[in-house]
């Protein structure tokens, strides 16, 4: 774009709000708990092909034949707008037992179910082949880089822009969109007993509230 106007480009990011502030202030006394069953949450949309948990279905598809007694040691809600038949998705694969699709709730109850979680799930795969569009973050992220609960970003670019800000961050990992990778991460996870990488970097996350964004565009307008 800069190259077509001949004009320097610069970026502000989206931000979260008072209810996302207020939970960062929780994050560094929240205790997690080491629960016997590991309760995996996804809140939000879902799309044909671009965030789509077809892959991570079918992981839990293969977890669940090498391991009969999944469903006793983990679970998968998701909660929000479909678009896509999720439920029979479900059913096809036969992981009912597992994976169980909650429907619609509202900001609040949203949030936090994100609390109460141990794994929130990120579908960013709203890159495309020749990755023109890694640089879309839906406002998800940021919802989730405040809930204090490690994220599983699952896509096709590790160097997005949303991985770029779970990476900064320090809330989570990125795993390729892959059954046969989501199935090793989910192994280490619920099998093996090893947690993801999880340090809470406060200031950075801090730094995508409303508050430093608008501190910001008022710094980039004054030069």
């Amino acid at each position: 774009m800069n190259n077509m106007m001949n004009k320097e480009i610069l970026l502000v990011r989206n931000s979260f709000g008072e209810k996302e502030l207020t939970r960062v202030e929780k994050i560094n006394t929240k205790k997690r708990k080491k629960n016997k069953i590991k309760n995996f949450i996804y809140t939000g949309a879902f799309y044909p092909v671009r965030r789509s948990p077809e892959n991570f279905f079918k992981a839990i598809h293969i977890l669940k034949k090498k391991y009969p007694e999944l469903k006793n040691l983990m679970k998968v809600e998701i909660y929000g707008v479909p678009n896509i038949p999720i439920e029979q998705m479900i059913k096809d694969l036969n992981i009912q037992d597992i994976v169980q699709y909650r429907g619609i709730v509202d900001i609040n109850e949203s949030l936090k179910i994100q609390e109460e979680a141990d794994y929130l799930l990120f579908f960013n795969l709203t890159e495309i082949e020749n990755e023109t569009e890694k640089g879309i973050i839906t406002g998800k992220l940021y919802e989730y880089i405040t809930a204090g609960t490690p994220i599983i970003s699952i896509g096709k670019v590790e160097d997005s822009e949303a991985n770029q800000i779970i990476k900064e961050t320090e809330t989570g990992i990125f795993v390729k969109n892959e059954p046969e990778e989501i199935v090793k991460t989910l192994e280490k996870i619920v099998i093996e007993n090893q947690d993801i990488h999880f340090s809470p970097n406060i200031d950075k996350i801090l730094e995508f509230s409303s508050v430093k964004m608008a501190e910001k565009f008022a710094e980039l307008i004054e030069h």
